[in-house]
């Protein structure tokens, strides 16, 4: 098992969406990149998922998922930037309807 793999298992993912929430531009943008890492590595899971990226899985089970798309609208260009980054790799949006957000046969629809 690897240092990505742990930290997933020690339920990474809660910690780092809460840091999302906090107001602190630099938290921000350290939780996104670390999001962004621990994602990338899950593509490297996939043969062995069935196609699918685990750790993708393992965001929407903290039911959390608003958080990073809330994050659009966040007044610091470089948030944006991030987590737009992040949104077009891993996660794509449905274009009939803007409040969901559609990857790997998992839908999440927000209110």
């Amino acid at each position: 098992m690897d240092d990505s793999q742990a930290l997933v298992q020690k339920d990474i993912f809660s910690p780092i969406l809460a840091n999302l929430t906090i107001n602190d531009t630099g938290l921000i943008l350290a939780s996104l990149r670390a999001l962004y890492e621990i994602l990338a590595h899950g593509e490297t899971l996939k043969k062995s998922h069935n196609g699918i990226n685990p750790y993708i899985n393992k965001i929407f089970e903290t039911g959390q998922v608003g958080v990073i798309e809330t994050l659009q609208e966040h007044p610091e260009n470089e948030v944006y930037d991030e987590v737009s980054r992040l949104i077009n790799k891993y996660f794509q949006t449905d274009q009939t309807n803007d409040n969901n957000i559609y990857n790997n046969n998992y839908e999440v629809t927000f209110n």
